[in-house]
């Protein structure tokens, strides 16, 4: 992977804004380096969150296209980070466009995540407004690669990992998720439509204690939108499941509120690492271990 440098920010740089731990990390960071944070957001959830973090705060309905674009042009934004979780199946149940957003819609070739996101890139690029990298104005989150917990992974979840890995790069191909959950060298959950967290919950139900969890970017990964996320959530989620490991991609995925996160990884036991795919392809060895 080619090096990212980190990014000083605009002075005016604006979000579009899901849910998600991230969201306010994000907030924060770019004003600590002196932008001013204009945001949008579509639900309570995520104004609670991120209203004290910013500068200006404006809920929309999700399908409010022509007054996203209103907002940024108003405040004179240039820059927008589209960050945080806007789960999938809103989609089907809130979304209300308005008619620029129809037009934009009928144009799709198809409603996989990558599709849409594009496409709303594309529509801001129209209207002078550029979506950045986050992975280049958040590099400080990105998890290294080493181990991160105090346990290293033993021989079952590194063979576990190994095969999590291999699936994940290949469900990533065809836009379907980012996440694999295997148990004794058996997939046991795969990422779709429900996220992350839900899908080790799922994995717990049906395999028990003891399976390893793999986070990885998408081959195809645009970092403009949809980046790789862990945190204090997915870890939540792992102690509830009873899962033992987390492989994720190092460099590649964004690890938030590490302060809150580490004390519950390590009270459990849990092993976490940050790694590449030459890590599997060339040694059982992990690094930092």
């Amino acid at each position: 992977m080619p090096s990212i440098a980190a990014r000083t920010p605009p002075d005016r740089i604006g979000l579009i804004a899901g849910q998600g731990e991230l969201v306010a990390a994000a907030a924060r960071h770019l004003r600590s380096q002196g932008a001013a944070v204009y945001a949008v957001g579509f639900d309570r959830t995520t104004a609670d969150t991120i209203s004290p973090e910013v500068d200006t705060y404006r809920a929309l309905k999700l399908g409010s296209l022509n007054r996203l674009i209103d907002f940024f042009h108003r405040h004179q934004v240039e820059t927008v980070l589209m960050i945080g979780k806007i789960h999938k199946v809103r989609m089907f149940r809130d979304l209300r466009p308005d008619t620029r957003a129809i037009k934009l819609w009928a144009r799709l070739r198809d409603r996989r995540d990558d599709s849409i996101l594009l496409a709303l890139v594309n529509e801001l690029a129209d209207e002078g407004i550029s979506v950045g990298r986050i992975d280049r104005y958040l590099r400080h989150l990105l998890a290294p690669r080493e181990k991160i917990s105090r346990r290293g992974p033993d021989v079952r979840e590194q063979a576990d990992a190994a095969l999590g890995w291999k699936i994940a790069k290949g469900i990533g191909r065809l836009d379907l998720g980012q996440t694999v959950v295997v148990k004794n060298r058996a997939p046991v959950a795969a990422e779709a439509i429900e996220g992350t967290d839900k899908t080790i919950l799922r994995a717990g139900e049906l395999a028990g204690k003891g399976t390893v969890v793999v986070k990885v970017a998408k081959p195809q990964q645009d970092y403009r939108f949809d980046v790789p996320v862990v945190g204090l959530e997915t870890v939540k989620a792992m102690v509830a499941s009873g899962a033992s490991a987390l492989a994720v991609e190092a460099g590649r995925t964004l690890f938030v509120q590490r302060e809150e996160a580490l004390p519950l990884i390590r009270r459990h036991r849990i092993a976490f690492w940050g790694c590449r795919t030459s890590d599997f392809s060339e040694s059982p060895a992990v690094p930092g271990k």
